[in-house]
């Protein structure tokens, strides 16, 4: 459990965040950096290797390239095969280029390039874009603009379409449907004779194997300063993104699910640690007759505590190391489990972890040194018979369980008011927080176990059966003997309630949450040129509906 518990935290909050990038949708996953005012080729090649560049250190490996493009400007259709055409039926055209477009698209008609002759440039549409101005492969397709820019006169070679329209690398790309494809070398040739600047533009994604391997708080962290770490917040660039709000929605989240489990695992650990202590005073009421002897011999306390200690970590030395492996090999096959298509950290966690099982095995050796060397300066002459009595130290005595109530009582009340979400947030989240509980709920279980020997000799009063009388009087006379193990069952009782209580309303919360974001805003979009009746839309569970409609046109020139 010392293990297992913080390996598997630490392996599910890794996964957890993997799978979180992984299911977002490309408009929520990625980073645009636009760059403006690109003279020439060479421009766009520094700005892309400078971008690399920063993703690279200042972005710490976390975001990778998965698209590029080049972007000319808005033109309209003047001319299609030699045919003027006119300005209400003209369409607004965008030249473009792609890097590496054939990996993320295929042809449906034509050749990806023509022979072009004098100043006509080979060019490829989209399928959004043949349709929209019914054009084929070979036809010829003349684009106006301003009277600075001229005409520009492509061939038209081939027609492709998007082989995934939900990839990243298409992200934010609102000129797909209104496009022309030329060559890089062309589009940067084309901008120099007509001296028009070029507009560029980097779609970043997070490099999900990188962030595995790097630490989950800086990760997180980076990622919610992802855009003026990529621009350096120059003028000419601009970042594009909601992922730095996404993530920030996410660590939010993160840390108040880590608070319920932090706080169930403190109370496991409290319920370890009490039954650690009653395994090693059930271990050393075994060895009462050879401390005797020690002492007897002329022994002192000191050494004969020492000897004791040492016997004691020998056997739970032997017994650790094949439980770290268990623990440890337990978290890695429930996080595989419950998310398998990701990378888990092992190496990392190992490291994370460390602190963690260090400090649960120096509070386990002090508990021995501590319960040794108790034992070891007890009374020679010590009867066991005075042990087993109820009153042999005072602990069934009222005032004892009044000074137990009175001390549980502040702590459970504190743990009330840290259990609030706004105090929580005010950084109420220290270790001692954390075992406000399990410390209240020992403290009130030692105050019952007070009543064990009174309740033993109401029983045996009333009991009708002398099997069950005699029991209730001998429980009563060494009601001493049972009180550690009252204390265990208590307190575990206890604390398994109180764990299962708060994880069910944990998850109750993070299921109410899920169902309000669900059901806050669902939007249907619906394209092309008839309007949908959205009434005809069967979706359960929706209690009002408002239809907006949206169109575009292109104003000419007034007179």
């Amino acid at each position: 459990m010392l293990v297992m518990l913080p390996e598997t935290s630490f392996l599910l909050a890794g996964a957890s965040f993997q799978s979180f990038l992984a299911s977002l949708p490309a408009g929520s996953s990625t980073v645009q950096i636009v760059s403006t005012g690109l003279g020439s080729d060479e421009d766009v090649s520094v700005f892309r290797q400078d971008l690399a560049a920063r993703a690279a250190t200042d972005g710490h490996g976390l975001m990778r390239e998965v698209g590029f493009r080049v972007g000319f400007g808005f033109l309209h259709l003047s001319k299609l095969n030699g045919q003027s055409v006119a300005p209400e039926d003209s369409a607004v055209l965008a030249l473009m280029s792609h890097s590496d477009l054939l990996s993320q698209a295929h042809l449906i008609a034509g050749n990806w390039s023509i022979q072009a002759t004098g100043t006509d440039v080979s060019s490829t549409l989209p399928e959004q874009t043949a349709h929209l101005i019914n054009a084929k492969p070979g036809d010829r397709l003349c684009l106006a603009g301003e009277s600075e820019v001229g005409t520009i006169c492509v061939l038209v070679a081939g027609i492709w379409r998007a082989t995934d329209p939900r990839s990243a690398y298409w992200s934010g790309d609102v000129s797909l449907p209104i496009g022309v494809e030329v060559a890089r070398s062309e589009l940067t040739k084309l901008a120099s004779q007509h001296s028009v600047r070029l507009e560029a533009t980097a779609v970043l994604a997070p490099d999900i194997p990188v962030i595995a391997r790097s630490d989950l708080n800086a990760a997180q962290d980076a990622l919610e300063h992802i855009g003026p770490t990529l621009t350096s917040n120059l003028p000419n660039l601009q970042a594009v993104t909601v992922l730095d709000t996404e993530v920030a929605d996410f660590s939010e989240r993160s840390r108040v699910a880590a608070f319920a489990l932090q706080l169930i695992t403190a109370q496991l650990w409290l319920v370890g640690l009490y039954s650690l202590i009653f395994l090693i005073r059930v271990r050393l009421e075994q060895d009462r007759e050879s401390i005797v002897v020690w002492r007897t011999r002329g022994w002192p306390p000191r050494l004969v505590a020492a000897l004791v200690s040492a016997e004691i970590a020998a056997v739970a030395a032997l017994a650790l190391i094949p439980a770290v492996g268990i623990g440890f090999g337990l978290a890695v096959a429930v996080t595989q489990a419950a998310y398998p298509a990701f990378h888990l950290p092992l190496a990392q966690s190992v490291v994370a972890v460390a602190p963690v099982v260090v400090g649960g095995v120096l509070v386990m050796a002090a508990s021995v040194v501590v319960l040794a060397s108790l034992s070891a300066r007890a009374p020679i002459l010590r009867a066991r018979s005075d042990d087993a009595g109820a009153k042999a130290l005072g602990w069934s005595a009222p005032i004892t369980a009044g000074i137990a109530c009175a001390i549980a009582l502040p702590l459970i009340a504190e743990a009330w008011a840290l259990g609030d979400a706004r105090v929580r947030g005010a950084g109420a989240t220290l270790p001692y927080d954390l075992l406000l509980p399990g410390l209240g709920l020992g403290l009130i279980a030692f105050a019952g176990s007070t009543l064990m020997a009174p309740a033993a000799r109401t029983i045996a009063r009333r009991a009708w059966g002398l099997t069950t009388r005699l029991a209730a009087i001998g429980l009563a006379r060494g009601s001493g003997m049972q009180r550690d193990m009252t204390l265990v069952l208590s307190a575990a009782i206890g604390l398994a309630v109180l764990a299962a209580a708060y994880s069910g309303t944990a998850a109750g919360n993070v299921s109410d949450r899920t169902a309000y974001a669900a059901g806050a805003d669902l939007r249907v979009i619906a394209g092309g040129s008839r309007p949908v009746d959205l009434e005809r839309i069967p979706i359960g569970g929706a209690t009002a509906r408002t239809e907006v409609l949206r169109g575009y046109t292109r104003v000419g020139s007034p007179g």
